[in-house]
């Protein structure tokens, strides 16, 4: 009688040093990046959202895929893809809940704690009323240029697409947000 052994494939070495869940990893990430990318979120999701929500959305998925870091001394760009598909998801959420009614009165009562104050002021709520429209794709590229100052390379690997298209995106959002501001400032006056 032979036993059959089956070989066994090497243990991928980046999991060996990271395992899931290596919180001494994550805890580093998250006291280097998490302020930032929760400011991102801010701007990405927009007001009504909260970004400590979308903050730990994005910090559960880094925990599971811990070994991202390890060999990624700079891991910004992932970071900010996950933030960026998160604050998506929020928003969607979000317009389903309006179109259906479904806002509860704690969503309420949240919009009107001082942090979400500062979100109504009368700028930022045409600024707002100003990029709701834009697709989320244009909307994402247009916040990571000209709000987060990220690079044209740098959004090309975040958002996953080429650089030429990152440009042509950000040109039709530039457009799109000023001809809605001139609108809303013709609605305002």
């Amino acid at each position: 009688m032979t036993t059959s052994v089956s070989p066994t494939l090497p243990a991928d070495p980046r999991r060996a040093r990271a395992p899931q869940g290596d919180l001494t990893v994550l805890k580093r990430v998250y006291e280097e990046h998490g302020p930032w990318i929760r400011a991102t979120l801010a701007r990405l999701a927009g007001p009504g959202i909260d970004p400590d929500d979308l903050l730990h959305e994005v910090f559960l998925v880094a925990l599971r895929r811990t070994d991202v870091f390890v060999d990624n001394p700079e891991p910004r760009a992932w970071l900010y893809g996950v933030a960026v598909r998160v604050a998506q998801a929020a928003r969607r959420r979000a317009r389903v809940r309006r179109f259906f009614g479904l806002e509860s009165a704690e969503d309420i009562a949240d919009a009107l704690t001082p942090e979400h104050a500062v979100h109504a002021s009368d700028a930022k709520r045409r600024v707002y009323a100003a990029l709701n429209p834009l697709s989320e794709k244009k909307r994402t590229v247009f916040i990571l240029f000209e709000l987060e100052g990220l690079s044209g390379e740098e959004i090309a690997q975040i958002v996953g697409c080429p650089l030429k298209t990152v440009w042509t995106r950000l040109h039709h959002a530039r457009r799109e947000f000023q001809r809605n501001l001139q609108r809303g400032a013709g609605h305002a006056a």
